[in-house]
């Protein structure tokens, strides 16, 4: 029996729980490889397996993005002044 996975998007594969278990080696070589997998139990999601680089920078995007729909309108002066009021 081989190891069966379904893909979910670019690089990001779904894999079962009783196949994540049986082929738990198998998997952490292609995550060091680059590849994702959401483990799945009953055809609903419960994990996922990726590079911790990986989640560090999706976090990262998130934040940038949550920056860029802040309001343009706010200068560097009204910024630097709030750090300066921080230091208090």
């Amino acid at each position: 029996m081989a190891l069966t996975v379904g893909v979910r998007n670019n690089n990001i594969f779904t894999v079962g729980a009783f196949q994540a278990k049986t082929y738990f080696a198998e998997l952490l070589r292609k995550v060091e490889d680059g590849a994702s997998f959401v483990i799945t139990r009953n055809g609903h999601d419960i994990a996922t397996i990726q590079k911790p680089m990986e989640v560090k920078n999706e976090k990262a995007l998130k934040a940038w993005n949550t920056l860029i729909n802040i309001s343009t309108d706010i200068t560097l002066d009204e910024i630097d002044a709030w750090k300066k009021e921080g230091r208090k």
